[in-house]
């Protein structure tokens, strides 16, 4: 295998991230001391073929930020069964992130620098590690061995833009799709005499209902406008209106284009103009014990979340009310519906190939995507069943909620909205953060506070024009009247 080198910009995020690599020397075993030498030379990237597993007693490290309810237990599963099947292997699993107990802060952050200083686990959860433009030269190409664990990719679902290299090179297996939506209290809406959603229904026809069910001497909201933040809400519906999350050349925010700007004053109308949705400050004094999220009181008639992932949310509310998964509203102007449709999956640290942990790293991968542990996911709702034919099962369209057939029809219906991660997109996303979170507080008013954020991402990725690599990909931007299922990177998914 060649020598590891470190280019100049990976030096400069080293020197960046030290308080995050300290933070994760906490989640992973302690590494060997490196020393970088002064003269540096560009890294090149490595492509190591998976090796034959070790002999004798080994470890295999994985990374997750599935750290509570169905999630958790997923994981704990698989490392029963796995070590079931390799009594030699003793699995530790790092549980990272938001709810986790490996280290303080975000996975991403905690995840790069430990990559950057070779001390990542072996099996590294995709997503929260960055895209293929931060991650593909530190993951093993899998194709081969994979294949022969059973891949097979026309029987799965999967982003390929967040799995495949542009040249075809397979560097990461999918563990959930994110298919956002919206879900609803149906016995609220009995009880008030509201008609129901139905695909017919707009943004107007939403907020309609959302005054309707809006009842303050009982804490009762019509809506609850999820924020501050962009995923299962606002950004699906700034996208229909012809936004994007970024521009094509990844050097500016998309979200002012278009009407971007009209929808998300429409969206913060919700909370202090129309006064149908409670306050983010709020919240917390609604919840009831035990009750971690609002729409699971009872006290909300409808909501955007990840409809992908509701097991955590049926536990929580039990048999207290009936609910159900709505047609997202569509855009009044366009008739527009967009979605979030983002791939989450693992790929092999190329570590891994010096550990003799690799092979048994694509296998543990493989055994989420086999039918045992896809029928959990089926059956617990912990995220999207990337296997089809767990997806489209009964064990998984089966209530609650009711109507889960509206989660299949989300993930396939018009543009999923490219997330486009790129080296430098926690920083500018960050700034654009800094000023667009003022609108939720009402301390800035919703279009002055979403502008002021996209001049605050553009001028962090300008700093960075040279390095960014455009979207190459011939799909996910609305309007342009491009679809996923014409791009040769779908074929079979």
């Amino acid at each position: 295998m060649k020598e590891r080198r470190f280019s100049r910009r990976d030096l400069f995020r080293l020197s960046a991230l030290a308080g995050v690599g300290a933070a994760a020397a906490a989640c992973a075993p302690a590494a060997e001391p490196q020393v970088v030498k002064e003269t540096v030379i560009v890294r090149e990237t490595v492509v190591v073929e998976v090796p034959k597993a070790a002999e004798g007693p080994i470890k295999l490290t994985v990374c997750t930020d599935w750290n509570d309810g169905p999630r958790k237990d997923f994981y704990d599963l698989m490392t029963e069964k796995f070590q079931a099947m390799h009594p030699e292997v003793t699995v530790e699993v790092w549980h990272m992130g938001s709810g986790g107990t490996s280290g303080p802060g975000g996975m991403a952050d905690i995840v790069r620098a430990q990559i950057l200083t070779d001390t990542a686990a072996d099996v590294i959860q995709g997503n929260p590690a960055g895209s293929l433009d931060f991650a593909a030269k530190y993951l093993l190409t899998i194709n081969d061995t994979a294949e022969e664990f059973g891949w097979d990719r026309t029987q799965f679902y999967y982003a390929p833009d967040q799995m495949y290299t542009p040249d075809g090179e397979l560097k990461v297996l999918p563990l959930n799709e994110s298919v956002s939506g919206w879900l609803y209290n149906k016995t609220m809406f009995e009880e008030a005499g509201v008609a129901e959603p139905n695909d017919d229904w707009t943004w107007n026809d939403m907020v309609e209902a959302a005054i309707a069910l809006t009842n303050p001497d009982k804490q009762q909201y019509g809506v609850w406008a999820v924020g501050p933040g962009i995923w299962y809400g606002v950004g699906e519906h700034m996208w229909a209106a012809g936004a994007t999350y970024w521009t094509k050349d990844k050097l500016r925010s998309g979200m002012c284009e278009a009407r971007g700007p009209e929808m998300f004053e429409a969206w913060i109308d919700l909370i202090y103009g129309l006064q149908v949705s409670p306050k983010p400050g709020e919240v917390q004094a609604l919840l009831g014990e035990g009750v971690t999220n609002l729409f699971a009181t009872g006290r909300v008639g409808m909501f955007p979340y990840g409809v992908h992932n509701t097991g955590g949310l049926a536990r929580q509310i039990g048999d207290r009310f009936e609910w159900s998964v709505m047609p997202t509203p569509k855009d009044p102007v366009t008739g527009i519906q967009t979605f979030q449709m983002n791939n989450d999956g693992n790929g092999v640290f190329y570590k891994a190939a010096d550990r003799g942990t690799a092979r048994y790293a694509v296998e543990y991968i493989m055994l989420m995507l086999g039918d045992e542990m896809q029928e959990f996911v089926a059956r617990n709702a912990p995220s999207f069943p990337v296997n089809k034919k767990w997806a489209n099962s009964e064990a998984f369209l089966a209530p609650p909620p009711l109507n889960k057939t509206q989660v299949l029809r989300n993930r396939d219906t018009y543009e999923p909205i490219p997330m486009m991660w790129h080296d430098h997109w926690g920083e500018a996303n960050r700034a654009f953060r800094s000023e667009y979170d003022k609108a939720w507080t009402g301390e800035v008013p919703a279009k002055e506070a979403l502008f002021a954020g996209c001049e605050a991402a553009a001028a962090v990725l300008e700093r960075y024009k040279d390095e960014i690599v455009p979207w190459q990909f011939d799909w996910g931007f609305p309007l342009e009247g491009l679809s996923r299922k014409t791009s040769v990177w779908f074929e079979g998914a």
